[in-house]
């Protein structure tokens, strides 16, 4: 499998299907949230400076990734302002998640996976 991290993590250009955004956003986003919180236990006796990095260092990704999932919608990056939205970014989130993009080519370019063998 090979990825390009740089084109995925920091890039606002091209689509991530649901599958994508779930394997390169979701479940990285989790896991890194888990260490951090377990860092914190052991070492920092629950005070959140690991977390508080490991925000800091998503930020960017978050955003990039979450504009090319609104982009496989053919929907402009910056619809993920509703996400600052009490109960609507709950509402988009799970939408975000399930709802499939547009089948084909659409202004922000082709479908393809960024998971490749």
């Amino acid at each position: 499998m090979s990825i390009d991290f740089k084109s995925v993590y920091l890039s606002f250009e091209g689509r991530l299907s649901r599958k994508d955004y779930a394997l390169l956003y979701i479940l990285p986003m989790f896991v890194i949230c888990a260490i951090s919180q377990v860092l914190d236990n052991a070492l920092m006796g629950g005070m959140q400076f690991f977390s508080a990095i490991a925000c800091l260092l998503m930020i960017w990704p978050a955003i990039a990734t979450t504009s090319k999932r609104l982009h496989d919608w053919d929907k402009s990056g910056w619809f993920q302002l509703l996400l600052i939205v009490p109960i609507v970014n709950v509402v988009f989130w799970f939408v975000m998640v399930f709802y499939p993009g547009t089948p084909g080519p659409n202004r922000f370019g082709e479908t393809s996976s960024q998971l490749t063998n």
